[in-house]
C-alpha cells in the first residue's frame, strides 16, 4: 500500500505534509521570538549602559553582547570570522560564475568546483563552531544579569526566548561581566 502514488491513499504523503507543517510552524515561532527578542535586547543593553539602538544592528549587537557578557569583544570577533568563513563560498561563487561561463574549460571548472567544495566544508564547520560560541556567549550574557544557572543553560539553546523573559522582567539588573 505504501507504493501507491496517490496523495489521498499513501500515508507517507500525509506524514511528509505533517512534518513540513510542523517545521514551518516552529520556524515561524522562532522568527517571531527573534523579532521580539530584539526589543528585549534593547532593554537589556540600556540596563548595561549600552546604546539601545545597537540591538537592531546585525553584527554590532553581537559585539555589544560580548562586551556586556565578558567585558571584551573577543567572542564577537571569533563568531564574525567564522560566519565570514561560511559566507565566503557564496561570495566566491557570485564572483567566479560569470568568469567560468566565459572561460568554458573543463579543467577550470574542475579546479573551481574543487576549491569551492573545500570552502563549503570549511564554512559549514565554521558555522557549527560559531553556533557553539554563540551558545557560550548567550550563557555568559544571561549570567552577567545575575540570573539563575538554569536560565543561563536554557539560553544556550533557546536564546531568543530567554532574552524575552529576562528583558521584559522588572527584576532584571545588570551585575557586570563574569
Amino acid at each position: 500500500m505504501l507504493l501507491a502514488l496517490d496523495e489521498q491513499t499513501n500515508p507517507l504523503f500525509k506524514l511528509i505534509g505533517y512534518s513540513l507543517t510542523l517545521f514551518v510552524a516552529i520556524g515561524l515561532i522562532y522568527e517571531v521570538a527573534g523579532l521580539i527578542s530584539l526589543f528585549a535586547l534593547r532593554i537589556l543593553f540600556k540596563k548595561a549602559d549600552r546604546p539601545g539602538w545597537s540591538a537592531f544592528i546585525p553584527v554590532y549587537n553581537v559585539f555589544q553582547m560580548s562586551k556586556i557578557a565578558t567585558g571584551k569583544s573577543t567572542m564577537a570577533v571569533l563568531i564574525s570570522v567564522l560566519i565570514g568563513l561560511y559566507l565566503l563560498p557564496q561570495i566566491l561563487l557570485l564572483i567566479i560564475s560569470p568568469i567560468e561561463m566565459l572561460v568554458d574549460s573543463p579543467t577550470f571548472t574542475f579546479v573551481v568546483s574543487t576549491v569551492l567544495m573545500m570552502f563549503v566544508q570549511t564554512g559549514m564547520m565554521g558555522l557549527l563552531i560559531a553556533l557553539i560560541l554563540f551558545g557560550v556567549l548567550s550563557y555568559s550574557f544571561v549570567k552577567s544579569y545575575g540570573k539563575e544557572p538554569y536560565l543561563c543553560r536554557l539560553a544556550i539553546f533557546f536564546a531568543p526566548f530567554i532574552f524575552i523573559i529576562i528583558g521584559f522582567s522588572k527584576k532584571t539588573e545588570y551585575v557586570g561581566p563574569n
